[in-house]
């Protein structure tokens, strides 16, 4: 019942304001401080765009309720794309959908391996806090979204990645497998960085 009502309230909100994303200020922890407008005239970051790794885009898949877990689809045109960002604190943002109003969370505020990424209503807790971190030899923090990078939880302080089901044939039959690389439908978890894993690095597409 709390999940219908919940869904409700998205639903009614995006049918009053269907193509707009939401106002920074909507994001931010104390929205009467404009952080969110700060933090983007400081470092230069698109207030709302597309993830984008390898060819495909990170995706709500057009839903509205809690605990549901973004995907990678082709990058087509669609607000289930748009992600908004919101300084917290220090180079911490919250990543915000726009078609659901929800933040990127770390499902149960886990610290552990394989802990599923999801959307949650935002409370702007640890776990629903990230840090744009540049792939290398060394991982340093990145004081803009351009170029590649990572994202790094402040709760766990390890990074969104994801796992593919890859179907393979042994012994002539086919088995799907779950692998930790780029794929259709790919949904996230969270796993120990490695900046120089091409399967861990985002790129931001303005928007």
């Amino acid at each position: 019942m709390e999940n219908k009502k919940v869904e409700l309230r998205y639903r009614q909100e995006e049918r009053r304001n269907p193509n707009k994303t939401p106002p920074l200020e909507w994001i931010t922890m104390e929205p009467s401080h404009n952080t969110a407008k700060t933090y983007h005239a400081a470092y230069k970051i698109p207030s709302h765009g597309k993830l984008k790794m390898g060819q495909y885009c990170l995706d709500n898949v057009d839903s509205y309720l809690p605990k549901n877990q973004p995907r990678l689809v082709d990058c087509k045109h669609k607000s289930s794309m748009i992600f908004a960002f919101g300084n917290i604190s220090g180079k911490y943002v919250s990543i915000v959908n726009r078609r659901s109003r929800m933040c990127l969370d770390i499902n149960g505020n886990s610290t552990g391996n394989d802990a599923s990424i999801i959307e949650w209503p935002c409370h702007y807790g640890s776990n629903q806090q990230w840090m744009a971190i540049t792939p290398g030899d060394k991982t340093t923090d990145a004081n803009t979204f351009k170029g590649p990078f990572l994202l790094k939880s402040r709760r766990s302080g390890k990074c969104i990645s994801p796992v593919h089901m890859k179907m393979e044939f042994v012994g002539g039959k086919p088995r799907f497998t779950a692998k930790r690389e780029i794929g259709p439908t790919a949904w996230f978890v969270q796993w120990p960085c490695n900046s120089n894993d091409r399967n861990q690095q985002f790129t931001l597409l303005p928007q």
